[in-house]
């Protein structure tokens, strides 16, 4: 089995039914990785998506330290059975996709939008450092004008 979108053989592949249509779509965890990230329009979207992640990846790696061995699909179920590892694995490409997505979606935003988002994002993390310096930019902005 192949991803339709990229050509991509192997492990990491979902298969999407289409019964208008009759056509069975083949989807690689990259692929649907950028389509997801790509269709997030919003840094607070985006924020939250990847905290998500990043707490399923904390969860993974924690699962697998405490594995004394890799756990064996069995046979006949490679194909819908998903391992810890290989569940980690699909976690750090959604994370490659959308931290990029992240990037472009604040180089958008203008600069004194960003900044209070980023102060607001910061105050809720209770990072009072980061808080203050972008305070100090923000209220710089302000001298500015």
């Amino acid at each position: 089995m192949k991803c339709t979108q990229c050509g991509q053989r192997g492990l990491g592949i979902a298969a999407f039914a289409n019964t208008a249509g009759g056509k069975t779509d083949y989807k690689c965890d990259r692929c649907m990785a950028k389509n997801q990230a790509q269709s997030i329009k919003s840094v607070r979207e985006i924020d939250e998506l990847i905290a998500q992640y990043e707490k399923l990846d904390k969860t993974l790696e924690d699962i697998i330290k405490q594995l004394p061995q890799p756990l064996d699909i069995p046979k006949g179920l490679g194909g819908f059975a998903m391992s810890p590892m290989s569940s980690y694995k699909s976690v750090q490409i959604f994370l490659a996709e959308l931290r990029p997505r992240r990037m472009e979606l604040l180089a958008e935003v203008e600069n004194e939008s960003r900044l209070q988002y980023e102060l607001e994002k910061a105050l809720k993390d209770e990072d009072y450092d980061k808080a203050a310096e972008i305070r100090a930019k923000l209220q710089g902005d302000d001298k500015k004008t």
